[in-house]
C-alpha cells in the first residue's frame, strides 16, 4: 500500500490545493487561454488567477 504526506493526500482527497499551478499573471488574450489550456492538458489543476480577478489588493 502506498503512502502519501498529508498534504498530498489532501489534493487526492480534493480538499487541499495542488503545490504547483499556473500564474496567470500577464498572460492576455488568446496567449493566455492557451496557456491555461495547455496547463489543464498537462495535469495542472490549481490555476492561479487572483490577480486577474483583483484579488491580490496592496
Amino acid at each position: 500500500m502506498t503512502t502519501f504526506s498529508p498534504a498530498a493526500q489532501a489534493v487526492f482527497d480534493k480538499t487541499g490545493i495542488p503545490p504547483i499551478g499556473l500564474g496567470t499573471s500577464g498572460r492576455v488574450g488568446d496567449d493566455g487561454a492557451e496557456a491555461v489550456l495547455s496547463a489543464i492538458e498537462a495535469g495542472y489543476r490549481h490555476i492561479d488567477t487572483a490577480q486577474a480577478m483583483e484579488a491580490k489588493r496592496r
